[in-house]
């Protein structure tokens, strides 16, 4: 099997989900999504999701269709030692085969559970029965994961359980991966106008670049910030790019709210975006996100790491759950900062924690309030105070409440952060407009004097040119 998909081309995959607990809604299907959003970074199309019983009948049928139509199918669930496990038994009749003894996965099973392959039980002995033509694919590293995937001709066999799904899917997605395999780019725009309202656009754009561009419309009721999410996407960068500008043109300037194109995953994105991004997704590895949470106080790091964390989440979930999010009030906030802080955590649909003073104090309160949460992600850089010996992953000092400090844009400068703002049209605080270039609290922070037009005018922030001067405002 791992030759075969090698050797060829990905171009489709069906996913089939198996199981009565999902459609009788004693469980929620995550899977899915999961699945779909991981094929379609591999440039793996998805024509088909279908969700079954765990009756013989419906998975022979199904996996007879699916395995015809395309390349590759994925099924999950069924796969245990109970009774209702059939899934293996009905692929095997599908494709005309037996149920014989599997020797490699007796050995496995018994190092596993830690018995002798003598004594393993009828329930071992069921799951190491497959038809003659299953392989089994193991992840490269054998002592940490050491259950293989098993794939029956152009079938991939999958547990239904989310956690293993999601930890066993790389060795699927080296199976798969092509040089020669499709990419697909996406661009994705907030518009603050209803759908009715560039319905006629949207038909002119699609007409136009119906036959290379493909466009998702999506409503949105309960965001503040923004009503419709369009999803332009392509097989040609440079199509996209020519459908995204010719549809940004035709559209009213005050409807586009932002436009975001962090989810391509074809690495167009600059040196610093590229780090933040693999720290964001290495952290996202390590820990569940309701393990994480952001330090978020409305200044402009940790405005830009949070719209990065939030492109990176969705790129993994059909919906992106509530991101939690620290905000340590300071003794005298300014108003704009608290305004925005309110903003934005609608707009992110945030879990916004709130605390008061100062920060070891804060954190010890988290820890007791917000006992899950294991990893904070910093929107610190090299400009801030005591970053010396400060790392990307750097645990709390001694004394303090234990975090593992995430710092995704340690080493970004000023303009670096200002580039990804501005490119982006990420919504950020007024003070910033207003020649405030690093916002404390309103009793130690004044425009920066090296902005100053003259007694009442300051530039922007963003025209800020020396790094050193970033603090020049702060007493």
């Amino acid at each position: 099997m791992a030759d075969n998909v090698k050797a060829n081309v990905a171009k489709s995959c069906g996913i089939i989900i198996i199981g009565d607990e999902i459609l009788k809604g004693h469980t929620q299907d995550s899977n899915s999504s999961f699945l779909a959003k991981k094929l379609w970074c591999l440039g793996i199309k998805v024509p088909k999701i279908s969700v079954i019983s765990d009756h013989e009948f419906e998975i022979i049928k199904e996996i007879e269709e699916f395995s015809k139509k395309y390349d590759f199918v994925i099924t999950t669930g069924g796969i245990g030692p109970t009774h209702d496990d059939v899934t293996i038994s009905s692929i095997a009749k599908a494709f005309g085969e037996s149920l014989v003894p599997n020797e490699e996965l007796a050995e496995v099973i018994a190092k596993i559970y830690r018995v002798e392959r003598s004594s393993l039980n009828s329930a071992h002995l069921k799951m190491c029965h497959l038809p003659p033509s299953a392989k089994l694919h193991y992840d490269k590293d054998r002592l940490k994961h050491p259950f293989p995937i098993l794939s029956i001709k152009n079938v991939f066999v999958l547990p239904g359980i989310p956690e293993f799904i999601q930890k066993d899917f790389p060795i699927i997605e080296n199976l798969l991966l092509h040089p020669d395999s499709s990419k697909f780019y996406l661009c994705t725009i907030f518009l603050s106008s209803d759908e009715a309202e560039v319905a006629h656009i949207l038909d002119n754009v699609v007409q136009r670049f119906k036959e290379s561009v493909s466009i998702g419309s999506y409503p949105e009721c309960t965001n503040a910030g923004w009503h419709v999410k369009l999803n332009v996407e392509s097989e040609s960068q440079a199509k996209l790019h020519d459908a995204c500008q010719y549809l940004l043109t035709q559209m009213p300037p005050t409807c586009v709210q932002k436009v975001e194109g962090l989810n391509n995953h074809e690495g167009i994105l600059g040196a610093c975006l590229k780090g933040a991004w693999a720290v964001i997704q290495e952290s996202l590895k390590l820990f569940r996100l309701d393990e994480l949470c952001i330090s978020f106080n409305g200044g402009k790091d940790c405005t830009v790491l949070l719209y990065i964390m939030y492109a990176a989440v969705a790129q993994s979930m059909a919906e992106v759950p509530k991101i939690n999010a620290l905000y340590v009030r300071h003794d005298s906030p300014f108003k704009e900062a608290e305004n925005f802080v309110e903003e934005t955590t609608r707009l992110y649909n945030l879990n916004l924690i709130c605390m008061s003073g100062k920060i070891k104090p804060a954190l010890e309160e988290l820890k007791k309030s917000h006992p899950n949460i294991k990893a904070i992600l910093m929107g610190t850089r090299r400009h801030d105070p005591f970053t010396e010996k400060l790392h990307t992953f750097s645990w709390t000092d001694q004394g303090w409440p234990e975090y593992l400090r995430i710092n995704p844009i340690l080493d970004w400068n000023h303009q670096d952060v200002w580039s990804i703002l501005l490119h982006c049209k990420v919504p950020y605080c007024t003070l910033y407009d207003n020649g405030y270039t690093s916002l404390g609290s309103s009793h130690n922070t004044r425009p920066n004097p090296v902005l100053r037009v003259n007694s009442n005018e300051y530039k922007p922030a963003y025209l800020l040119e020396d790094d050193q001067l970033e603090r020049a405002g702060r007493t």
